[in-house]
């Protein structure tokens, strides 16, 4: 799981995911937000920039899922 070792931002995550493109990223990245399994936080430096972390749901998944081969 990527975001199990910290917090990345949004082209960190594409980088490290092969094939995938920005706007199917982004819609998969709202929908582990909106079910509480990451956060997404806004920066106000300049420039500013997007992080990505688990939320205490998402990291009480790391475990099972890395049994699963994730």
């Amino acid at each position: 799981m990527l975001l199990a070792s910290g917090p990345r931002r949004f082209t960190e995550i594409k980088c490290t995911v092969n094939g995938i493109s920005q706007r199917m990223l982004t819609l998969c990245l709202r929908g582990l937000e909106r079910d509480g399994l990451i956060k997404r936080t806004v920066h106000s430096v300049m420039p500013p920039h997007v992080e990505y972390s688990l939320t205490p749901l998402g990291q009480s998944l790391t475990e099972p899922v890395m049994a699963l081969g994730g």
